[in-house]
């Protein structure tokens, strides 16, 4: 006699992953911000980060607004990384410098790149016990320094390493993983120290995010969750036709889901 136990595991697989499929293709709008945004971020929380000029707005998780904060002697922001809501970076890069934020959005610290000469970087975002990696395309490289401003690791040429002509255009650090984003070759993973051994070849990216260890993206209307690892890849669709910033919030009860359009920003429950 068979054992249907042997089938019980991989069934039930199946059909939560068919239902996770089916609730993901309902969404209910909860509300529509209306802004000028330039660029908006998230963090573990489902706060929201949302950026226009050199003026920084935070909103809860349903769209309320919380705080504010304008640097008026840095230029505009180019780049802000929520990954430790506690601890948020800000990166001015026609100034060369980093401000750090705390959760009420006040200034905690302040790195001027250019006194130690590092002021040429184009990208920059959070690194793991207060670290920061660095992008510098005059070298090809990334740099992390330490919580003491010290270079501890550093790539070397990605073009030697890899044999690829790079223009990046996103650096994160998640779960111990660097992932540079070139959106003509696609995302180049690296390990903590900077040492590269992964291209996912997703190309055109301007912009994802990483959740669990998954690289999430959109191109139009549809939204991929895929794992770098396995290659294995979902996708879904979203309520948006022209959508040029998508963002999911997977942590939260309910799970939401941010979609920026041209002078709004939407807040859908996916749940």
């Amino acid at each position: 006699m068979k054992n249907p136990a042997k089938h019980t595991i991989p069934v039930l697989l199946i059909l939560l992953t068919l239902n996770l499929t089916a609730q993901w293709e309902h969404f209910a709008l909860t509300e529509t911000i209306t802004t000028g945004a330039s660029f908006f971020t998230s963090d573990e929380l489902g706060n929201l980060y949302v950026t226009s000029g050199n003026t920084l707005t935070k909103y809860d998780h349903g769209g309320n607004y919380k705080y504010s904060y304008s640097n008026l002697k840095d230029g505009e922001i180019t780049f802000l990384d929520a990954g430790d809501p506690f601890k948020i970076l800000v990166f001015y890069q026609d100034f060369g410098i980093i401000e750090w934020l705390d959760n009420t959005l006040s200034p905690i610290a302040r790195v001027n790149l250019n006194d130690l000469g590092l002021g040429l970087a184009s990208l920059a975002c959070s690194s793991r016990q207060s670290g920061i990696w660095l992008y510098l395309p005059q070298s090809i490289e990334l740099v992390r320094l330490d919580q003491h401003l010290n270079i501890d690791d550093r790539t070397g040429n990605i073009t030697k390493a890899t044999g690829l002509e790079i223009n990046p255009d996103q650096l994160l650090e998640r779960d111990n993983k660097v992932y540079l984003n070139d959106p003509s070759n696609g995302i180049l993973l690296f390990d903590k120290y900077g040492t590269y051994y992964k291209l996912t070849g997703i190309k055109g990216l301007h912009s994802f995010q990483v959740y669990n260890r998954k690289i999430i993206f959109h191109e139009h209307s549809t939204v991929s969750i895929l794992d770098p690892e396995t290659r294995q890849q979902n996708n879904f669709n979203i309520p948006s036709e022209s959508p040029s910033q998508v963002r999911l919030s997977l942590g939260t009860k309910p799970k939401k889901l941010f979609v920026r359009e041209e002078g709004t920003l939407k807040i859908f429950s996916m749940e």
